[in-house]
């Protein structure tokens, strides 16, 4: 190949669309269900979270007053 002539795409060896790192259909669906797992917890976390204060707050309210 000269200086003045481009590469063509046939010449250059082929890679595979997983052949860059990225995930393949069985690493994807992992990912996924490991995603999935997290958004739960999480949302159970928060549930219970909000749940605490919200109990610590109605406790405070039906204290008597202090004299």
């Amino acid at each position: 190949m000269d200086q003045h002539e481009r590469p063509r795409p046939e010449n250059q060896p082929s890679q595979s669309p997983g052949s860059a790192g990225g995930p393949t259909g069985a690493n994807l669906n992992a990912i996924r269900q490991q995603a999935a797992g997290m958004l739960q917890f999480s949302e159970s976390m928060l549930v219970s979270a909000l749940s605490m204060d919200s109990q610590s707050f109605n406790q405070s309210v039906k204290q008597p007053p202090a004299q």
